[in-house]
């Protein structure tokens, strides 16, 4: 079975990350995957918008595949050429229709610079956000730095909170149970959905799709 489900219907394309048991971790085949379905996306230019979502309901994308790394260490992985960013979308330049992220669950290190790499993005309440590279020795470094402090600018301006938090320790921001919310953390006004079971969160990615279209 393929790890990206693809496909196409009423000029709304759906990017599905199927790999539920590891949490939908992102390996070397499934980022090949990634950079072919993007590119057929830029081609067809009857497209109007992009579904990118995980499979099942635990998470979105809990980041890279450590356990499926080729025993790289992390200098190396890092050092390998990435323009696009994370999953091919983290920091995608090319693409000219809008992608919404359908966040189910965890989206954690890369997972959630997948997200940071989307126009518009639909959370579940039990949706959590983090950058836990610092718990294994990594860096962020795949479109965390452009994106997020880019979008925390003006919380910092405003001295409300800050991106160093996630960034530095791994803490993570969750949905319903952070402290604040993770919207107000984000410095963002989302619209959160109740998972139960994401009956909610079809309807808002189908209105958002709609407004697209």
């Amino acid at each position: 079975m393929s790890n990206v489900l693809f496909e196409v219907r009423d000029r709304v394309a759906r990017v599905t990350l199927n790999r539920p048991a590891s949490m939908n971790a992102v390996d070397g085949e499934t980022e090949q995957e990634l950079q072919r379905i993007w590119a057929a996306i830029e081609a067809d230019r009857e497209l109007r918008v992009v579904v990118l979502t995980g499979a099942g309901d635990r998470a979105f994308c809990a980041g890279s595949d450590m356990k499926n790394s080729d025993h790289k260490t992390g200098l190396e992985y890092w050092a390998a050429p990435r323009p696009d960013g994370f999953g091919g979308i983290a920091l995608r330049q090319t693409l000219d229709v809008p992608v919404l992220a359908r966040v189910n669950g965890f989206a954690l290190g890369g997972g959630f610079e997948m997200v940071l790499g989307c126009d518009i993005v639909v959370a579940c309440d039990d949706a959590t956000f983090g950058l836990p590279e610092a718990r294994v020795g990594r860096l962020p470094l795949d479109g965390v730095h452009r994106r997020l402090w880019t979008l925390l600018r003006h919380r910092q301006r405003d001295g409300a909170g800050t991106g160093a938090e996630v960034h530095d320790d791994g803490r993570p921001l969750a949905g319903d149970r952070g402290e604040p919310p993770v919207h107000e953390q984000l410095g963002l006004r989302p619209r959160h959905e109740h998972p139960g079971p994401h009956r909610q969160q079809q309807v808002t990615e189908r209105r958002g799709t709609r407004k697209v279209l």
